[in-house]
């Protein structure tokens, strides 16, 4: 639970899409009922809107509930205006308003709407209205969002009112993450959201449909979950059912004196028996359209679905995504990218199915920055040009057998995570003339096998049962080849001569067993209560060799203190809990109460100590009126770090070293707190507010004793982080634009002990940003645009460094797109301007072009990128001991041109 808030927390402040200026008039409410004019029955889901007395620009609307009622305010400078309400059953209904000048009593509304006639043989054609409701089912009408320069399902989205799409693919709506996506009412490969947004071609959707509360027990992972479960349906149009339909294309491009080819296909099929789609992007400049970090749900993260991980902020902000959207930019020189997967799921009988799913990536990256770092209590800094090459390969597959029945369900599950990474560093210090060369290969493969029972023993009584086992190797190895003579302070041969290039060799051996069991019983006024226990085991075993260049071939360096081995090192979690889960209404509480006792390994000789816990998880959410609140607080111990009682030093780059079995270590406690609140069709109007606070002492310790490394110690120092953000999104039908701000709060910091004094002093980070944003382009529009307003204050704050070094930074983006043949000829361009300032100072400036020829199913492009070769930029970080400043090189100016085939 802990990871999915944070997930979805750290996707409010990572979301980067914002608002509007807020203009102060008279504030007026306008309420009322509309009913059937013949029988008197309540009217629901009848689009109410309020227009100027001359013109069609909506000024506010909403829809009726299923009383028929409506309310909604506004506050503009026209005072004469026309209510009109619509319904597709209905004759059209409008009535002239005039509101007084000064703010008086609500105005009343009582509309009676006639039945629409139809005459045989005559075919009377509406425009289907742009958002449907009922009940808890929101359906949308694609087209009136959707432009012929619109490529994919998440490009209608992104305009559509409730809906925010974040950069790794996931889709929140009205502030939560949507769990489910379908094609047709069927899961095509459950391997994320960005799988299907981001492969459907919008000409192929009828709608798409939001289930706020799902009622599919199918779709759950759990008959015991009693949350309600978010749903996106997306609708094909007849004629692309049961059959292949997708997107095929080839492409060519010019960058840096050189040429290079690639190509994209992304195929899918949703038939009776089965589903599939083949994802494969050749991209020759760029990042693909779908990356291997944009699928969920396999691999790794697949244990996520079954147990609670505990995640820190730290380990959030060094998600890929993270910097990127903060600034803004695409940070390397060259990227060739592919991704090659493809997703199956069969229905071998009505109650169970098979998935297979397996997806490559391969990648290059070449990235430059000169970078400073400043040290904390010394004023002393250093300054480095940075090359970065680096060749990444990863696999993610899983193989899935599922089983439901309206009493039980299963699971079955195998899931591979493989990568390859060789990252090869040169960094030059110009004014003194040193070099360091470092090159490192790190290679991962991890099983993951896994299985989930359940069983309604009868309409009381349930077993759940589920485990995971993890088998993980790691192998790394480093080489450091350097001119630098101060590092003879660690490395010397057996003569006691200073070693230029140094090499270590690392290989980590990890066994892992979750596993957990309850009985719930289930009352039909109190809610379900359950009883359980769960258990953890961890292994670990290491293997560390350090060596030298001597001659033509490496030689073991003996003794070394980056030397050591130990065949086995282990965790134990044994931990009976209790869970009680209640609703009443649109109220859902739940809390889980546990006693945890922990086994773990002491210094010096690995001795067993245990040490026990109360853990807890309190969740609470509730609908009021149009209000919906959710709110969590958890405390619960983290994972016991095995890997920092290993002998042997770790030779991390080229300027850190990890040093393990320094400090004694006890198992610790993780404490999170998140709230929510969201409204919506308030006017028209969207409004999310979300806090979160978490809280640890399992961060490491930094420090400097006059020798060139910076030493990290597995140490378990207080590390804790606030975020915090608000959004208001204004939402207008016709034309179709949508108007958001986002005011975000992100602070992350730790304690840290001066060396000098042993004293401990305390680092932060602290981001404010305000983002505005405007998305314009709908069904009537021959114009596409999108406009984003970035202002950020990122202030370093650290009790060893006179004053507060701040980084303010000012980031405006326009794209337009304008259809110069209707449907058939589209210029798109994009401007970026951004301005760093105080700390340091640089200026960015980015010019794009792409023009399109569109005719029925192809497409024909040519795209200019970064057509003023602007690269520079800053980037900025803090830790306990510095701060570091990268000036960054972006990608530079490419032409490509391509053709693509929709069918």
């Amino acid at each position: 639970m802990e990871l999915k808030i944070l997930n979805r927390l750290l996707g409010f402040l990572l979301a980067g899409i914002c608002g509007f200026p807020v203009t102060l008039w008279a504030q007026y409410h306008i309420e009322g009922r509309v009913t059937d004019a013949q029988t008197g029955e309540p009217v629901p889901a009848a689009m109410v809107s309020l227009l100027p007395q001359q013109g069609e620009q909506t000024l506010a609307y909403t829809l009726t509930d299923q009383a028929g009622r409506f309310a909604f305010s506004y506050g503009g400078e026209v005072r004469v205006l026309r209510l009109v309400i619509r319904h597709l059953s209905y004759r059209e209904y409008a009535q002239l308003l005039v509101l007084a000048e000064e703010n008086t009593a609500p105005v009343v509304i009582r509309a009676a709407l006639e039945p629409q006639e139809f005459e045989l043989g005559e075919v009377v054609v509406q425009e289907a209205p742009p958002i449907i409701v009922k009940q808890d089912t929101v359906i949308y009408n694609v087209e009136h969002w959707q432009q012929a320069g619109d490529q994919t399902l998440e490009d209608v989205l992104r305009k559509m009112p409730g809906f925010v799409v974040l950069p790794n693919g996931d889709i929140q709506y009205n502030g939560k993450v949507i769990q489910k996506v379908l094609v047709d009412g069927k899961e095509v490969s459950n391997v994320g959201t960005a799988a299907v947004t981001r492969s459907i071609d919008p000409s192929k959707v009828e709608s798409v449909e939001v289930r706020t509360n799902e009622k599919s027990q199918k779709l759950k992972n759990s008959l015991l979950d009693r949350n309600e479960l978010l749903v996106l349906d997306v609708k094909l149009k007849e004629d692309v059912k049961q059959s292949f339909f997708g997107r095929l294309g080839a492409e060519g491009s010019f960058q840096a004196e050189e040429l290079a080819a690639g190509g994209y296909a992304n195929l899918m099929h949703v038939g009776k028996q089965a589903a599939a789609q083949l994802i494969a992007e050749q991209e020759p400049v760029g990042i693909t359209e779908i990356s291997i970090y944009d699928l969920r749900s396999i691999g790794t993260d697949a244990l996520a679905e079954l147990f609670s991980l505990p995640a820190d902020f730290e380990e959030l902000k060094r998600r890929e995504g993270y910097a990127a959207v903060l600034y803004g930019f695409r940070d390397y020189l060259r990227n060739p990218n592919t991704i090659a997967g493809i997703s199956t799921k069969w229905q071998l009988s009505p109650h169970s199915e098979l998935t297979v799913a397996s997806f490559n990536q391969h990648n290059e990256l070449t990235t430059q920055s000169n970078t400073r770092w400043d040290f904390a209590g010394n004023n002393s800094f250093n300054e480095w040009r940075n090359k970065v090459f680096q060749l990444d390969f990863q696999n993610k597959s899983k193989l899935l057998w599922e089983r439901d029945t309206e009493k039980s369900k299963s699971r079955v599950a195998l899931n591979v995570d493989y990568r390859d990474v060789r990252p090869n560093t040169l960094n030059e210090e110009s004014t003194s003339g040193l070099y360091y060369d470092f090159r490192s290969r790190q290679q991962r493969l991890a099983l993951l096998p896994t299985v989930f029972y359940e069983h309604l023993l009868n309409e009381r009584w349930a077993i759940q049962f589920k485990g995971g086992y993890v088998y993980r190797l790691q192998d790394l190895d480093n080489r450091l080849l350097h001119n630098d003579s101060s590092y003879a302070t660690y490395w010397q041969d057996d003569n006691g001569n200073f070693i230029n290039h140094f090499r270590q060799s690392r290989r980590y051996l990890q066994h892992a067993l979750k596993s957990a069991a309850l009985l719930q019983y289930t009352s039909a006024s109190l809610g379900d209560f359950r009883l359980g226990g769960a258990w953890d085991f961890n292994h670990m075993a290491a293997d560390k060799k350090a060596s030298y260049y001597a001659g033509e071939n490496w030689s073991p360096l003996s003794p070394s203190a980056f030397d050591g081995s130990i065949e086995g090192l282990q965790s134990y979690l044994i931990k009976p809990f209790f869970t009680h889960n209640f609703q009443a209404g649109g109220l859902l509480l739940s809390h889980t109460w546990a006693w945890a006792q922990q086994w773990y390994p002491t210094l010096p000789n690995n001795d067993m100590r245990s040490k026990s816990r109360l853990e807890y998880e309190v969740n609470l959410s509730t609908s009021l009126a149009s209000w919906s609140l959710d709110a969590s607080v958890s405390r619960r111990l983290l994972d016991f770090p095995l890997v920092a009682l290993t002998p042997g030093d770790e030779l991390e780059d080229f300027r850190s070293i990890v040093r393990t079995r320094q400090l004694p270590l006890e198992p610790q406690v993780g404490q999170v707190f998140s709230f929510t609140a969201s409204r919506s069709w308030i006017g028209s109007w969207d409004f999310l507010l979300a806090v979160a606070r978490g809280k640890t002492r399992n961060a490491p310790l930094f420090r400097v004793q006059n020798v060139p490394f910076i030493e990290q110690l597995y140490a378990q120092q207080l590390a804790d982080y606030w975020m915090g953000e608000i959004q208001l999104t204004k939402n207008f039908l016709d034309p179709a634009l949508k108007l958001e701000f986002v005011q975000s709060f992100l602070q992350n910091g730790q304690e840290n002990i001066n060396g000098a004094d042993s004293t401990t002093y305390r680092s932060d980070a602290v981001r404010w940003m305000t983002e505005l944003n405007a998305h314009y382009g709908g069904m009537r529009s021959r114009w596409k645009l999108t406009w984003y307003n970035k202002l950020s204050n990122y202030a370093f704050r650290n009790e060893l460094i006179e004053g507060v070094p701040v980084q303010r930074m000012f980031s405006s983006q326009l794209n337009v797109e304008y259809e110069l043949l209707l449907e058939r000829l589209i210029l798109a361009t994009q401007g970026r301007y951004v301005y760093f300032y105080d700390a340091q100072t640089a200026t960015f400036r980015e010019v794009n072009a792409t023009l399109t020829w569109i005719n029925k199913a192809w497409r024909f492009y040519v795209e200019a990128g970064n057509l003023l070769n602007n690269r520079a930029f800053v980037m900025q970080d803090i830790s306990p001991l510095l701060i570091s400043t990268n000036y960054r090189r972006v990608l530079p100016r490419y032409v490509k041109i391509g053709i693509r085939r929709t069918f």
